[in-house]
């Protein structure tokens, strides 16, 4: 059953932040891995999404990017919640308006759903490398392919006694052809987890994208390889469809051995990155369990991954 009881942290900031405007009801939804998301209505009537970031210093940041890039958002058709304000006092809660939809995760078992999700989310994926980029407070390492590289390299070396049964030298070798890869591509705003869970779709199109903590600067197809690996690790049964239609929306061509190969291997370098920048035991067991997945080849999906569901067992992250 949800549990339809805020805790009393996220009660007592609504009471102080918005004046009174205490919630009435709340229920946890069932997004992401790492942070809490809360579907708040308040005793005024106002529709809220209320997140407790796992990381507390990381909600200013997050609201700050969010208030930059609504407009170029807006600009090219991607909708966005509205933000409405984020705790100052060091707690990590960071709200939003309520947006109703489905996430695109809970629509991969629906009939048709992997075929609706992927023509949605890959042309989303075209918008978003319309976004002007220009002065937005982006991380920039993704878009220094040689730093890129080393820092993964690095990771992966220090990481290598808890990846028993992985190819770590192969891993390696491929990710000092990174540079190489990305050389002469161009670069752009990057969403950083561009998977179905942080979408919300609604009469077949999506009236929201979520969660920007991850958002930074670096070649669009980071995005597109991460929605390709995410959706083959927790959903393999719909992979193959979700795929084919996200690449025919997204106009990717599937012949070009530049592109395959970095769809196979950037997915690599994003969870290296995740490992290297969070010290909590639950994210890096469970970033090293997707790494311990990774397929063998350019065309494979991660073998076998398990699916992995929020705190209310309703959509998986």
């Amino acid at each position: 059953m949800p549990d339809h009881t805020a805790p009393p942290v996220i009660a007592q900031w609504l009471a102080t932040a918005l004046g009174g405007d205490a919630p009435q009801d709340a229920r946890r939804l069932g997004w992401g891995f790492s942070n809490e998301t809360w579907d708040v209505t308040t005793v005024h009537g106002r529709r809220l999404a209320v997140t407790r970031f796992a990381h507390p210093a990381r909600a200013a940041p997050t609201a700050r990017l969010m208030a930059a890039v609504a407009p170029r958002l807006a600009a090219v058709g991607v909708p966005v919640p509205q933000l409405v304000s984020v705790d100052g006092a060091g707690s990590g809660i960071l709200t939003t308006t309520f947006i109703e939809g489905a996430t695109g995760a809970s629509l991969l078992g629906a009939a048709g759903g992997p075929v609706l999700v992927g023509r949605v989310m890959g042309a989303l994926w075209r918008q978003l490398r319309m976004v002007d980029a220009e002065g937005l407070p982006l991380a920039t390492t993704p878009a220094a392919p040689g730093v890129l590289a080393a820092s993964a390299e690095a990771t992966l070396a220090r990481l290598a006694a808890s990846l028993a049964g992985l190819d770590v030298r192969r891993l390696s070798d491929s990710i000092r052809t990174v540079p190489a890869l990305l050389k002469g591509r161009p670069s752009g705003f990057v969403h950083g987890d561009f998977v179905p869970a942080n979408v919300l779709v609604r009469e077949g199109a999506v009236v929201a994208l979520l969660d920007f903590e991850a958002a930074r600067l670096g070649d669009p197809l980071f995005d597109a390889a991460w929605f390709r690996w995410i959706v083959g690790y927790h959903h393999p049964e719909a992979a193959a469809a979700a795929w084919d239609a996200f690449r025919a929306a997204a106009e990717i061509d599937p012949t070009d051995p530049v592109v395959r190969e970095l769809l196979r291997i950037l997915p690599v370098v994003e969870l290296l990155e995740r490992l290297d920048a969070t010290t909590a035991e639950r994210e890096t067991e469970h970033w090293l369990a997707m790494l311990r997945r990774t397929g063998p080849t350019e065309t494979s999906f991660p073998s076998g991954g398990e699916r992995k569901y929020g705190p209310t067992g309703s959509d998986p992250v």
